[in-house]
């Protein structure tokens, strides 16, 4: 379950998961809640989560300030949600034209931004928009 401002999707046990059809509307300068839950079919992990947002919408995900939240939680537990937030910034991105989030959750290790899928998580890509 991906929860962002205002925004809400649960989605099903994927690898990979294109949610790119859908709009997260955010404004620049503004502050953003976090909350990501994963439901898993298995016993306590240490879960890691990045998110990157392409603000300057050149097709890469890991230019300066792109990754736009990490974490991880010790022993997480399905269900259990990770919390946090991130600013849009004031300059420097690209306004009006749907950008791409990655949400990556894995188990045990980061996900660099490029993987997709290696079974041991989920990455899920949705659009922006900036105002």
């Amino acid at each position: 379950n991906v929860v962002i401002g205002s925004f809400s999707k649960s989605s099903g046990s994927t690898n990979y998961k294109d949610f790119t059809s859908l709009t997260i509307n955010l404004v620049k300068g503004n502050t953003y809640s976090i909350s990501l839950t994963p439901y898993m079919n298995s016993t306590i992990y240490d879960g890691y989560w990045r998110i990157w947002v392409d603000y300057n919408r050149n097709g890469v995900l890991n230019d300066t300030g792109e990754k736009i939240f990490e974490s991880y939680m010790q022993n997480q537990q399905s269900g259990q949600p990770i919390t946090g937030s991130f600013t849009v910034p004031s300059s420097g991105v690209v306004t009006g034209q749907k950008l791409v989030m990655r949400i990556s959750f894995r188990v045990n290790d980061y996900r660099n931004v490029c993987e997709k899928s290696d079974g041991k998580g989920e990455v899920e890509d949705y659009g922006v928009l900036i105002q």
